[in-house]
Protein backbone atom coordinates (compact mmCIF):
# COMPACT_ATOMS: atom_id res chain seq x y z
CA UNK A 1 0.00 0.00 0.00
CA UNK A 2 1.26 3.52 -0.75
CA UNK A 3 0.53 7.31 0.97
CA UNK A 4 0.27 10.19 -1.25
CA UNK A 5 3.00 12.52 0.84
CA UNK A 6 0.92 16.06 0.34
CA UNK A 7 -2.42 14.92 1.90
CA UNK A 8 -1.69 11.43 3.16
CA UNK A 9 -4.39 10.00 0.85
CA UNK A 10 -4.30 5.84 0.30
CA UNK A 11 -3.42 5.18 -3.00
CA UNK A 12 -3.68 2.16 -5.71
CA UNK A 13 -0.46 0.64 -5.99
CA UNK A 14 -0.99 2.01 -10.21
CA UNK A 15 -1.81 5.51 -9.63
CA UNK A 16 -0.41 8.06 -11.44
CA UNK A 17 -1.99 10.45 -9.84
CA UNK A 18 -3.72 11.21 -6.29
CA UNK A 19 -7.37 10.96 -6.03
CA UNK A 20 -7.48 13.17 -3.09
CA UNK A 21 -5.05 16.10 -4.29
CA UNK A 22 -4.49 15.76 -8.15
CA UNK A 23 -0.69 15.52 -7.28
CA UNK A 24 1.27 13.32 -9.60
CA UNK A 25 2.47 10.52 -7.91
CA UNK A 26 6.09 9.48 -8.33
CA UNK A 27 8.61 7.75 -6.23
CA UNK A 28 9.14 11.03 -4.68
CA UNK A 29 5.75 11.95 -3.45
CA UNK A 30 4.26 8.65 -2.11
CA UNK A 31 4.66 6.33 0.97
CA UNK A 32 5.16 3.09 0.18
CA UNK A 33 4.54 0.61 2.98
CA UNK A 34 1.54 -0.15 5.55
CA UNK A 35 3.14 1.98 8.20
CA UNK A 36 2.01 5.28 8.30
CA UNK A 37 3.88 6.43 10.99
CA UNK A 38 6.66 7.20 8.01
CA UNK A 39 4.45 10.08 6.67
CA UNK A 40 5.60 13.44 6.70
CA UNK A 41 4.32 14.64 10.33
CA UNK A 42 2.52 17.73 8.26
CA UNK A 43 0.57 15.04 6.80
CA UNK A 44 -0.39 13.25 9.99
CA UNK A 45 -1.27 16.40 11.39
CA UNK A 46 -3.26 17.68 8.43
CA UNK A 47 -5.23 14.02 8.65
CA UNK A 48 -6.04 14.59 12.05
CA UNK A 49 -7.33 18.43 11.71
CA UNK A 50 -9.68 16.14 9.26
CA UNK A 51 -10.75 13.80 11.37
CA UNK A 52 -11.25 16.21 14.33
CA UNK A 53 -13.20 18.66 11.62
CA UNK A 54 -15.90 15.77 11.07
CA UNK A 55 -16.19 15.21 14.75
CA UNK A 56 -17.20 18.64 15.26
CA UNK A 57 -19.21 18.56 12.61
CA UNK A 58 -21.22 15.44 14.01
CA UNK A 59 -21.36 16.09 17.58
CA UNK A 60 -22.53 19.51 16.67
CA UNK A 61 -25.59 17.79 14.18
CA UNK A 62 -26.29 15.09 16.97
CA UNK A 63 -26.73 17.65 19.61
CA UNK A 64 -28.61 19.73 17.79
CA UNK A 65 -31.19 16.63 16.61
CA UNK A 66 -30.82 14.98 20.35
CA UNK A 67 -32.34 18.75 21.00
CA UNK A 68 -35.21 18.63 18.41
CA UNK A 69 -36.21 15.24 19.26
CA UNK A 70 -35.88 16.49 23.17
CA UNK A 71 -38.78 18.92 22.36
CA UNK A 72 -40.75 17.55 20.47
CA UNK A 73 -40.84 14.69 23.20
CA UNK A 74 -41.33 17.20 25.68
CA UNK A 75 -44.76 18.96 24.56
CA UNK A 76 -46.01 15.26 24.27
CA UNK A 77 -44.57 14.62 27.77
CA UNK A 78 -46.53 17.06 28.95
CA UNK A 79 -49.78 16.51 27.41
CA UNK A 80 -49.42 13.81 29.91
CA UNK A 81 -48.50 11.08 27.07
CA UNK A 82 -44.88 9.76 29.03
CA UNK A 83 -42.07 10.67 31.72
CA UNK A 84 -40.60 14.14 31.12
CA UNK A 85 -37.25 12.86 32.55
CA UNK A 86 -36.97 11.33 28.95
CA UNK A 87 -36.76 14.53 26.90
CA UNK A 88 -35.61 15.99 30.01
CA UNK A 89 -32.23 13.49 29.78
CA UNK A 90 -32.20 13.88 26.05
CA UNK A 91 -31.69 17.79 26.57
CA UNK A 92 -28.92 16.82 28.71
CA UNK A 93 -27.00 14.72 26.41
CA UNK A 94 -27.42 17.61 23.93
CA UNK A 95 -25.83 19.78 25.72
CA UNK A 96 -22.83 17.60 26.56
CA UNK A 97 -22.59 16.55 22.96
CA UNK A 98 -22.87 20.27 22.33
CA UNK A 99 -20.10 21.33 24.92
CA UNK A 100 -17.93 17.84 23.11
CA UNK A 101 -18.14 19.79 19.84
CA UNK A 102 -16.69 22.78 21.05
CA UNK A 103 -14.25 21.37 23.06
CA UNK A 104 -12.75 19.78 19.71
CA UNK A 105 -13.20 22.59 18.07
CA UNK A 106 -10.59 24.17 20.51
CA UNK A 107 -8.36 21.44 20.54
CA UNK A 108 -8.14 21.64 16.89
CA UNK A 109 -6.58 25.43 16.85
CA UNK A 110 -4.77 24.71 19.76
CA UNK A 111 -3.03 21.74 18.10
CA UNK A 112 -3.16 24.10 14.72
CA UNK A 113 -0.27 26.46 16.13
CA UNK A 114 1.49 23.97 18.44
CA UNK A 115 1.08 20.37 17.64
CA UNK A 116 1.27 19.39 21.64
CA UNK A 117 -0.72 16.96 24.13
CA UNK A 118 -2.38 15.36 21.36
CA UNK A 119 -1.46 11.73 22.17
CA UNK A 120 -1.99 12.64 25.92
CA UNK A 121 -5.78 12.99 25.13
CA UNK A 122 -6.58 10.79 23.24
CA UNK A 123 -4.96 7.79 25.58
CA UNK A 124 -7.09 6.93 28.05
CA UNK A 125 -10.08 5.05 27.02
CA UNK A 126 -12.45 5.49 29.77
CA UNK A 127 -13.87 8.77 28.00
CA UNK A 128 -14.66 7.11 25.02
CA UNK A 129 -16.31 4.02 26.98
CA UNK A 130 -18.65 6.74 29.07
CA UNK A 131 -19.30 8.83 26.20
CA UNK A 132 -20.56 5.45 24.16
CA UNK A 133 -22.47 4.37 27.27
CA UNK A 134 -24.33 7.62 27.85
CA UNK A 135 -25.26 8.14 24.35
CA UNK A 136 -26.35 4.35 24.17
CA UNK A 137 -28.52 5.02 27.26
CA UNK A 138 -29.75 8.74 26.16
CA UNK A 139 -28.39 9.53 22.99
CA UNK A 140 -29.84 6.52 20.42
CA UNK A 141 -28.50 5.70 17.43
CA UNK A 142 -27.19 8.79 15.98
CA UNK A 143 -25.31 9.40 19.88
CA UNK A 144 -23.69 5.68 18.70
CA UNK A 145 -22.73 7.07 15.78
CA UNK A 146 -20.64 10.33 17.11
CA UNK A 147 -19.07 7.59 20.10
CA UNK A 148 -17.88 5.02 16.97
CA UNK A 149 -15.87 8.20 15.05
CA UNK A 150 -14.28 9.29 18.07
CA UNK A 151 -12.86 5.88 18.89
CA UNK A 152 -11.68 5.68 15.09
CA UNK A 153 -9.81 9.27 15.61
CA UNK A 154 -8.15 7.83 19.38
CA UNK A 155 -7.40 4.61 17.12
CA UNK A 156 -5.79 6.88 14.40
CA UNK A 157 -3.63 8.41 17.21
CA UNK A 158 -2.28 5.50 18.85
CA UNK A 159 -1.11 3.87 15.95
CA UNK A 160 0.73 7.02 15.25
CA UNK A 161 1.91 7.68 18.68
CA UNK A 162 5.44 7.49 17.98
CA UNK A 163 5.48 9.57 14.79
CA UNK A 164 2.83 12.56 17.18
CA UNK A 165 4.93 12.41 20.11
CA UNK A 166 8.40 13.23 17.73
CA UNK A 167 6.52 16.11 16.57
CA UNK A 168 5.49 17.72 19.85
CA UNK A 169 9.54 16.73 21.23
CA UNK A 170 10.13 18.65 18.14
CA UNK A 171 7.77 21.50 18.90
CA UNK A 172 8.54 21.78 21.67
CA UNK A 173 12.54 22.08 21.46
CA UNK A 174 11.83 24.76 18.67
CA UNK A 175 10.03 26.76 21.12
CA UNK A 176 13.06 26.70 24.03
Amino acid sequence: MKFCSKCGKELMDEAVFCPGCGCAVSGANMYKDVNVQQMDSQVLLRKLQRKLKAEIQLWMCIGIAQAVIGLILLVNALDGEFFIGLPISLFVISIVNLCSSAERKKFSRAIDGKPVGIVKRYEPFYTYVLNFAYNLIFGGVIGIAGSIYGIMTRNFVLKNESAFLTMEKECTIDNQ
